[in-house]
C-alpha cells in the first residue's frame, strides 16, 4: 500500500503525541526541546539547580517551572497547533514570557557571580544569553508560516544549547570560588 503524502503543515497542526512520530527531524528536534524543557524545570522544582542561598529571587523560579510543565504537556497534546487562533497566541505568549523570566533570573544570578570574581567574559556572555532568549522567544511567538515555525525552532534550541553550556560553566565557577571562600574562612578562623 502508497504511503500518503502529507504536507508539512498538516503535520505541524497534527495534534497529540503523533506529532513525534510524522518522520519530520525538525519536530521531533521540538519534542526533545519540551523534554529537556520538562526536565529542566522538575530540576527546579525539587532544588537540584537551585541559586535561592545566592539569590532570593529565585525562589520565584520554582511556582513558574511548575507552570511550565504544565504548558509543555499542553504543548505536546497541540493545544497550540492552530496558530490561526488567538487563544494559541496567547498561550505561547504566556508560555514564553514564563520561560524568559526564569532564564533571565537565573542569567542574572550567574551574571552577577562572574562580575563578584571578575569573569567579565562570562558576565558578559551571561548578559548575552538572556537577550538572545528574548529574541528567539519574539520569534518563536511571531512565527506564523511553515518556514518561520522551523527557524524559530532551531533558532531556540541554539538558545537553549547556549543557556546549558553557560550553565555547566557558572556552576563550576561558582563551586570552584565557594571552596575557596570557605577554604579563606577556615584559614582566618
Amino acid at each position: 500500500m502508497e504511503q500518503q503524502f502529507i504536507p508539512l503543515s498538516e503535520k505541524i497542526n497534527m495534534k497529540g503525541i503523533k506529532k513525534l512520530f510524522t518522520g519530520n527531524l525538525i519536530l521531533n528536534f521540538n519534542f526533545i526541546f519540551l523534554y529537556a524543557n520538562i526536565i529542566g524545570y522538575i530540576t527546579i522544582i525539587f532544588g537540584l539547580i537551585d541559586l535561592t542561598k545566592v539569590d532570593k529571587r529565585f525562589s520565584r523560579a520554582k511556582p513558574l517551572a511548575f507552570i511550565l510543565i504544565i504548558f509543555s504537556f499542553l504543548k505536546m497534546l497541540g493545544f497550540d497547533s492552530d496558530t490561526t487562533k488567538l487563544s494559541s497566541y496567547i498561550f505561547n505568549l504566556i508560555f514564553f514570557a514564563i520561560d524568559f523570566i526564569i532564564i533571565f533570573i537565573t542569567c542574572s544570578i550567574f551574571a552577577n557571580i562572574s562580575k563578584k570574581y571578575n569573569e567579565i567574559t562570562l558576565h558578559k556572555l551571561f548578559r548575552l544569553c538572556w537577550l538572545i532568549y528574548l529574541i528567539s522567544n519574539i520569534v518563536m511567538i511571531f512565527a506564523f508560516n511553515v518556514t518561520m515555525i522551523i527557524l524559530s525552532i532551531i533558532f531556540h534550541i541554539g538558545a537553549n544549547v547556549f543557556f546549558l553550556v553557560l550553565l555547566v560553566l557558572g556552576y563550576k565557577l561558582h563551586g570552584k570560588y565557594e571552596i575557596k571562600d570557605i577554604q579563606q574562612n577556615i584559614i582566618t578562623e
